[in-house]
């Protein structure tokens, strides 16, 4: 879905009052590896690899990435004994025309593409969701005319509403699903 990466601008500033005033700006690609992670594991690979955790010579090493455990907010800041003045921004999708909710700073919770001139923190919006798809749809097409109306499936610009025959939640985590026939009342028997 590639939902893997995002781009992180910095700038040297001259000073923090007029920050068109540059002295050097850098732009690095930080690319995330397909796989599942979790709070932990996504903090620790980003700030191992490529902020301020990763021994790195660039401005990136004053870049600190967290998620709150508490109320799951990503936040992107810079660190404290940070020697130079500089500012960045956040790169989340690659175009305009580009869907935000297939974007990496969707999953973390950001809800715009582009943050611009940072020059301490930035809280996400919304929540960091590393679970992934939580139903599965199964949809038939018999030419039939007993259509089942009662799931309705919304997408980002339309939505699916014939054909829908279950509605399979993913109730044990990623990547797995428990289907118990007798419990289900999201799935309908068509005869």
């Amino acid at each position: 879905k590639k939902k893997n990466s995002f781009k992180i601008i910095i700038s040297q500033n001259q000073t923090f009052e007029n920050l068109n005033n540059n002295n050097k700006s850098c732009k690095y690609e930080i690319q995330i590896p397909d796989g599942n992670y979790d709070i932990d594991s996504l903090q620790h690979y980003l700030n191992t690899t490529y902020f301020y955790e990763s021994g790195l010579d660039t401005y990136l090493k004053y870049i600190k990435f967290s998620i709150n455990p508490t109320n799951l907010k990503s936040c992107f800041e810079i660190i404290e004994d940070c020697e130079e003045k500089i500012s960045f921004s956040l790169h989340f999708s690659q175009s305009i025309s580009q869907n935000i909710m297939n974007t990496f700073g969707w999953l973390l919770g950001f809800r715009i593409g582009i943050y611009s001139r940072i020059s301490d923190t930035i809280l996400s919006e919304g929540l960091f969701d590393g679970g992934g798809d939580r139903y599965i749809y199964v949809c038939v097409n018999d030419y039939q005319y007993n259509n089942n109306i009662q799931n309705i499936v919304c997408f980002d610009k339309s939505i699916l509403n014939e054909d829908v025959i279950a509605k399979i939640p993913m109730i044990n985590g990623k990547l797995s699903l428990i289907i118990n026939d007798n419990n289900n009342a999201l799935s309908k028997i068509r005869r």
